[in-house]
């Protein structure tokens, strides 16, 4: 008699699915609320560019990148009307600790940013994207969030 179930419904944020293609064999899967995130501090000051850093897991087995947490630009980075400059200062610390909290499971997966216009990733983009990615055994995520969505680079 005092067994009883009850159900809490909670509304989440749609995941944001980024296909692997022929250029990168992984999925991304960003969480809703990540994305949500994302386009209020791009909307904070729409003339600046804005960014940070992605973390998450990696899923080698189903080859998924999963994007569940962003860790604040630190002090000292710099966005203009065309760039963003990313500080790294402290980065080393912030995901040591990060480590040690979550028993290794969450990582560095990558970097954001936006765009004060609607345009495709540019040039620069892809050259920070190919330095950062060798200096990884995982794979590594730059996404760019412009004309409204977030889209990979």
């Amino acid at each position: 008699d005092d067994i009883g179930l009850s159900w809490r419904h909670f509304s989440m944020p749609k995941t944001i699915v980024i296909p692997k293609d022929k250029s990168f064999d992984w999925n991304i899967r960003i969480l809703g609320q990540i994305n949500q995130h994302i386009a209020a501090q791009t909307n904070v000051d729409r003339a600046k560019e804005q960014g940070g850093v992605l973390a998450g897991y990696v899923c080698p087995l189903s080859k998924t990148i999963y994007i569940t947490h962003l860790v604040p630009a630190p002090s000292g980075s710099v966005g203009t009307s065309t760039r963003f400059w990313l500080n790294v200062k402290g980065l080393k610390e912030t995901f040591q600790q990060i480590h040690l909290r979550t028993n290794g499971q969450i990582t560095f997966l990558g970097t954001w940013h936006s765009h004060t216009t609607p345009s495709p990733p540019s040039h620069l983009d892809r050259e920070t994207l190919s330095e950062l990615t060798n200096n990884y055994d995982f794979p590594i995520v730059m996404l760019a969030y412009t004309g409204g969505h977030l889209v990979r680079v």
